[in-house]
């Protein structure tokens, strides 16, 4: 900003030393036409030229001057307001950080306790057992969703996958289980349709039952009560296609392309009032891409959505 000053002071004096002789010269250039009274003639054209050139000169570096001036205060307006913002995601990253590793304790005793009723306590009935059951796998895959937030540092990068040969029917089935419950409560129906055979792939059980999960919610979320939720799952040549089909409010083609940002701003609120989020299914496009896989849907409005799952059964 000094430097800037300083140029145009020097600009300020070179026009006060000049301007005498613009003038002089200007005026030395002009002379009276007595042929034609009112006008004038110039004697040295390139003089005048000159003039006018150095004239547009000087108000060229005043106008830039007063411009560059304008865009500094704007630039370190900028720069403090981005500034703030990254302190704002540095508090929020590390109160985000003090949730997630005070989420440990709780999940881990309810796991506990779940282990314990199973192991110790033999004579529960058969559906009270598979209650017990969900409890502890959901308590323990949000154990593992914590662990990879708190391992990852919360941030964007992909970490590498461990992966195991599994049968991915399993997964779907403990998430079909988990959430029977919750549509039941908007008396919906999941309508699971078994492959005949064992598929298995290599897969991460605890991040592909997170991509399941978040899909199957949205399905019952966006699904009328008193409908059906169709889960299907085909073994293909090269991997397996899980199609999860609803009969909801479906999803309109100008939402389409943004369906899957993060904090996507095509969200709406559910059937039941539920509150969305915008993150479930740009999650759950991660964690299949992470496997090789895609993810793609076909929908109506006021008919329903099916999302398509395809994963590969080699990596």
């Amino acid at each position: 900003m000094e430097s800037i000053a300083k140029y145009a002071f020097k600009i300020f004096k070179l026009v006060i030393v000049i301007s005498p002789c613009l003038v002089s010269s200007g005026c030395n250039s002009l002379r009276v036409n007595y042929d034609e009274p009112g006008t004038f003639i110039i004697t040295q054209p390139y003089l005048v030229l000159a003039v006018v050139a150095i004239v547009v000169f000087i108000s060229t570096n005043i106008f830039f001057i007063v411009k560059m001036r304008s865009y500094r205060e704007r630039w370190k307006q900028a720069r403090l307001l981005n500034e703030e913002i990254a302190n704002n995601n540095k508090n929020q990253l590390r109160m985000t950080r003090i949730m997630a590793h005070d989420l440990r304790s709780p999940l881990a005793g309810i796991t506990g306790l779940m282990d314990l009723l199973l192991t110790d306590y033999t004579d529960f009935p058969d559906d009270i057992k598979q209650m017990l059951g969900l409890i502890k796998n959901t308590a323990s895959n949000s154990l593992h969703m914590i662990k990879d937030l708190l391992d990852s540092g919360l941030t964007e990068e992909e970490q590498a996958l461990e992966t195991e040969l599994l049968n991915v029917e399993e997964v779907l089935t403990d998430c079909i289980d988990l959430l029977s419950v919750r549509a039941a409560e908007k008396q919906q129906r999941l309508v699971y349709k078994k492959p005949p055979q064992p598929i298995l792939i290599n897969l991460n059980y605890q991040k592909l039952w997170r991509a399941f999960n978040n899909i199957l919610v949205n399905a019952i979320k966006f699904s009328h009560p008193h409908s059906e939720i169709k889960i299907d799952v085909v073994s293909q040549e090269d991997g397996v296609q899980i199609a999860i089909a609803d009969n909801g409010i479906g999803i309109a083609d100008t939402d389409s392309e943004r369906i899957f940002e993060v904090f996507s701003p095509a969200k709406r609120v559910g059937t039941g009032g539920e509150v969305p989020y915008g993150l479930g299914l740009s999650i759950s496009k991660k964690i299949i891409r992470m496997h090789g896989g895609k993810i793609w849907f076909k929908s109506q409005v006021g008919v329903g959505t099916t999302f398509f799952i395809q994963l590969p059964t080699m990596q």
